[in-house]
């Protein structure tokens, strides 16, 4: 991607309240799922004190 076209794809992303912006990415929704999935993981290391089940 040139520098152009990829500062353009960005003021874009900005124009639609985007926070994170992947001009690359043709699917909005997979960053949404990547995401969710980080999130997920992420809860998961601050459980302290808990071993998660598959250890039992």
């Amino acid at each position: 991607m040139d520098p152009l076209a990829l500062v353009d794809g960005s003021l874009a992303g900005l124009l639609l309240g985007e926070v994170v912006c992947i001009p690359a990415l043709p699917d909005a929704a997979e960053l949404s799922t990547f995401e969710a999935a980080q999130s997920a993981v992420a809860q998961g290391l601050v459980r302290q004190g808990v071993l998660a089940e598959r250890y039992h």
